[in-house]
Formats: structure tokens, sequence, C-alpha cells
């Protein structure tokens, strides 16, 4: 109950009422022993953080959910972790890091055959190259993704894919 309000209330942008539900589930959920589910909200509350633009409380939140996936031995959700952690590094500017955590994320997605995140992650990473004028990245990361992004059947995926294309050309 709790962490499904906690889903709407982020995606209306009612970041407060979404992070006390959120919280509520992990109390329970870490009380119950339930920690892959901790680690789910954990990045949610990293999402949370984000969207409000506490980069730095996003960037500790992933960072705890990075830290229990691996301890779990959930590939997915620590993909999802690497994959956020270099968005917010990308947010703030610091390609390096946001190359970093968007190449192990697209890597270890392919690893573990999750096509459509994996596309996700290098959009992400081309988008990120795009605001360094990394124009010869871009497009090969978009060529790489092009399948991924058809087969995922996401439209908005397939926007930015070739917005980035028609900047990398102009």
């Amino acid at each position: 109950h709790h962490d499904l309000l906690g889903l709407i209330w982020l995606d209306q942008g009612r970041f407060d009422e979404s992070e006390r539900a959120t919280r509520a589930r992990l109390d329970k959920l870490r009380h119950a022993g339930d920690r892959t589910g901790s680690a789910h909200l954990l990045g949610r509350l990293g999402t949370i953080a984000a969207e409000r633009g506490d980069l730095s409380a996003a960037v500790s939140w992933f960072t705890r959910q990075l830290a229990l996936s691996r301890e779990l031995g959930n590939r997915s959700l620590e993909m999802a972790a690497e994959t956020n952690l270099g968005l917010v590094a990308a947010r703030r500017g610091d390609l390096s890091i946001a190359r970093t955590h968007l190449r192990r994320a697209i890597d270890g997605y392919g690893a573990i055959g999750r096509e459509g995140h994996m596309a996700y992650a290098m959009l992400s990473l081309a988008e990120a190259e795009s605001q360094a004028g990394q124009w010869e990245a871009v497009m090969e990361l978009l060529d790489r993704a092009a399948p991924r992004i058809q087969n995922a059947k996401r439209a908005v995926w397939a926007g930015q894919s070739e917005a980035l294309r028609a900047l990398a050309r102009a």
C-alpha cells in the first residue's frame, strides 16, 4: 500500500508524501528482513532526491542501493543503481564519472540479457556525450542502441535518439 502510494506521489511530483510513504515502506521491509525490497526502495529514495534537485542526497541513496544490490548479488538492481549514478553525474556535468557508471550499466545489463535497459543506458550515455560535444561517440552509441530501442518499442527513446542524431549532424 505505502509502496504504491509512494510511486504514485512520485509520478505526481508530490515528493514529501512520496518520501514519507517510501520511508515507511522501507522500515517495514527492513523489519521483515526483505533486503531486495529494501534495495529497490533505496533507489526510489534516490530518485525522489534527484527529482527534487538534491543531487548529493541522490548519490548517497543510489550508492547505498548499489552496495546492497552487490551484496545480494542482484545484478538488475545493481545496474539500475549504476545507471542512476551515471545520470546524476551527467546532471552535475561530470562526464568522466557518468561514463564509468553508464558503461558499467551497459555491460552489466548486456551480461544479464536486459536489452531494453541496456538501450536506455546507451541512450543516457549518448546524451551525456552530446553535452561534451563528443559526436562520434554519440553516433556509435546510437547505432548500437538502435535495434534494442526498436525491440523495446519505446517511442520516447526513439524520439530522443532521433533528436540526438539531428544534433550530431548539425
